[in-house]
């Protein structure tokens, strides 16, 4: 979505562009512009009013200029009157801020849309069936020559937001649950941690906020968002604790919970995470048992929380050296990610994050992993369209997984690969020698080892996957004083059973294999492949 400045939604009235507009804007990090409602705002009084006091040629004066306006605006979803495109210069101008979306449906469906709405100045109560017949007939040499069009009989908001990104090719992600559960957008747009407008409005209803991050992003990104939420008149307090695996812990997350306490939050206030994966999964924890679940927003700053961390609604403090042992599940309402916030990351947690990416394209996209192999020095680089690009399918393919199993009753336990063994080396490292995403690239070399030797892991495999490890700067050999003390540890993953470890496999680039009983032995073997 590099580039794209705003998105237009035309049409009849009762097309849905009031209703459509501001769901598609907050899954976008868009804000919503509706040019009849700046208009009534500007003059301070009604639409009907200015068709009624100064005529219908006057009101087109004030949405010409408006739309000028508007026009040079960016980050917008804009919905307009239904007749502001009639006049070619608005067309134009709208045009060429960004593509228009003609919303249509049936005589018949806007009549029923529409019946008790009164004040429609172009439709009076009576005859309004008839009206709205004969304006859809003289309008309609303009929607049809507008190249997107949609109708939207019969179709829900969300399924509308849907077909409208397909239409105009957004790409926008979001989460999807069962009704019971919940969905929520990710997006991804570069300058959002300084657009005010967006933070207002992903606020919205809230009076304060509480940003939880660490005592490294602080000074970079958390207090400047602090500051900028007070300026907007919302309360933004700030909570950090040092950085670092080691203070993902009880202690850190009692102190949180003691200082949250002493903020006297209500249900409203939302929390905002921001910064990497420790962040991420320590506030969100807070965050789900302060007042049993407060609003959470996940904001990423490191590749590996923006690809990975940041979505699904995971959240977890390490407990006796393990991982991730303690934790619940707490979706976010929203996961905003700005690419812009990876020029401050250090060149290790760099290439921490592109061993998560790999781990994606291993899953469930081919063309990822091939991507990857091709991109990788210019992603290292902070080459931010491809970082963009690379995040938002990574980003997809967790989606797609998190939204069947939100609570890893079965196909979520895929986007473990590589992570029962770098839980281990992270682990018996101290969470020092190692970081995340390091531990994982030698753990996804470890699985291919054992799936080749099950006769699992396609002839070669190995091979690319230790090329483009390099390639990342990713370690491909790890000395282990211990090797013993590893299995250990593997014992204490949350997959394990009776009958021995659960692995996830590699089959091939976007094809893996879940695959119980994973033999000691096997394990002991594959850690010595990767001993130099």
């Amino acid at each position: 979505m590099a580039g794209l400045r705003n998105v237009v939604l035309t049409g009849f009235m009762g097309t849905g562009k009031s209703s459509i507009g501001p769901l598609l804007a907050r899954r976008l990090g868009f804000r919503f512009l509706d040019t009849d409602e700046q208009i009534s705002q500007r003059e301070g009084r009604s639409i009907t009013d200015i068709f009624e006091q100064d005529g219908e040629s006057h009101f087109r004066q004030l949405e010409r200029d408006m739309v000028r306006e508007l026009g040079a605006a960016s980050g917008c979803v804009i919905a307009t009157g239904g007749g502001t495109l009639l006049i070619p210069e608005n067309r134009a101008m709208l045009e060429a801020c960004g593509p228009v979306v003609c919303l249509q449906a049936s005589a018949e469906v806007l009549a029923q849309r529409l019946v008790g709405k009164t004040h429609l100045p172009l439709l009076p109560e009576e005859g309004r069936a008839e009206a709205i017949a004969r304006l859809l007939e003289e309008r309609d040499y303009l929607y049809r020559s507008l190249p997107l069009r949609l109708d939207t009989s019969g179709l829900s908001i969300a399924e509308c937001c849907d077909r409208i990104a397909e239409l105009t090719g957004l790409e926008e992600v979001a989460v999807g649950f069962a009704p019971e559960r919940c969905s929520y957008p990710v997006v991804l747009r570069r300058g959002l941690l300084n657009d005010a407008e967006a933070w207002r409005l992903q606020c919205e209803g809230a009076s304060k906020v509480v940003i939880i991050t660490d005592q490294n992003v602080a000074p970079l990104y958390a207090r400047p968002l602090s500051n900028m939420l007070q300026q907007l008149g919302i309360e933004a307090p700030l909570l950090s604790f040092p950085a670092g695996e080691h203070h993902k812990s009880f202690q850190t997350l009692g102190e949180l919970l003691t200082e949250m306490a002493g903020l006297r939050l209500d249900r409203k206030a939302p929390v905002l995470a921001v910064g990497g994966g420790v962040v991420g999964d320590v506030a969100a924890l807070a965050a789900s048992l302060y007042m049993r679940g407060l609003r959470l927003i996940q904001v990423p700053t490191s590749l590996l929380a923006m690809v990975d961390a940041a979505v699904g609604g995971k959240t977890a403090i390490d407990l006796a050296g393990v991982k991730n042992l303690v934790g619940s599940y707490h979706q976010p309402e929203a996961v905003l990610v700005d690419v812009s916030a990876l020029k401050t990351l250090p060149p290790v947690e760099l290439s921490s994050g592109i061993a998560e990416m790999i781990k994606s394209g291993l899953i469930a996209d081919p063309g990822l992993f091939e991507l990857l192999e091709q991109q990788a020095a210019r992603l290292l680089e902070l080459d931010l369209d491809i970082a963009e690009d690379l995040v938002r399918r990574c980003v997809k393919v967790k989606a797609e997984i998190v939204s069947r199993d939100p609570l890893e009753g079965g196909l979520r336990r895929v986007l473990n690969l590589g992570h029962t063994i770098g839980h281990a080396l992270e682990a018996d490292s101290g969470f020092v020698l190692l970081t995340h995403g390091q531990a994982v690239g030698l753990g996804m070399l470890c699985a291919a080892w054992i799936g080749k030797r099950l006769g699992l892991t396609a002839g070669g495999l190995q091979v690319r996957l230790r090329t483009l490890l390099l390639k990342a700067g990713l370690p491909v050999t790890h000395a282990m004083s211990r090797p013993q003390r590893l299995l250990d540890f593997v014992h204490l993953d949350k997959k394990v059973s009776t009958q021995g470890a659960t692995m996830i496999l590699p089959v091939k680039p976007g094809e893996v294999l879940i695959r119980e009983g994973i033999e000691d032995k096997l394990i002991m073997e594959s850690l010595e492949a990767i001993t130099p």
